[in-house]
């Protein structure tokens, strides 16, 4: 490597787009999650014993993902340059399988301005905070698992 630069060696090789961002999945057994300018996101194995691999990939967006929030609760939320957040959950009844099948629960539109950036603040009742292109800081509230505008907070 240059003067300067980390000599980190290339752990994901068929990541076809840039990545946005990633995101790993603190209650779902070693899975590590990638967003890209490709639309996708990809769910990787990264506990395999020899070499990561890709066990997954989302393509519910219609434009590049830019950020990925866990949600807890094995979910996690994305927001995209298509103007939505979706939240995902693994599919019920897949249990017994050695990894969950992940589908989108959830999506909300912005309102015209593609999500350049996302928080999670809090515990079990969380305040998810997203930045959009326009300037403005949305808030959504968890409210019995079901993520909400919080009305308190419009941020348009």
């Amino acid at each position: 490597a240059a003067a300067g630069q980390a000599a980190g060696e290339s752990a994901f090789d068929n990541a076809p787009g840039r990545v946005q961002t990633t995101e790993e999945a603190k209650e779902s057994r070693g899975l590590l999650f990638t967003a890209s300018s490709d639309r996708t996101i990809k769910i990787w194995d990264v506990g395999a014993a020899e070499e990561e691999r890709c066990i997954q990939t989302l393509v519910d967006h219609t434009a590049t993902v830019a950020q990925l929030v866990d949600g807890g609760d094995d979910s996690f939320i994305s927001c995209g340059h298509d103007c939505t957040l979706k939240v995902w959950r693994p599919e019920s009844g897949r249990d017994l399988l050695l990894y969950p099948f992940y589908v989108a629960v959830r999506s909300i539109n912005l309102g015209g301005s593609w999500a350049t950036a996302a928080a999670l603040y809090g515990g079990q009742s969380w305040m998810l905070y997203v930045g959009d292109a326009s300037g403005n800081v949305l808030k959504f509230a968890r409210q019995l698992a079901v993520l909400s505008k919080d009305p308190t907070g419009d941020g348009e």
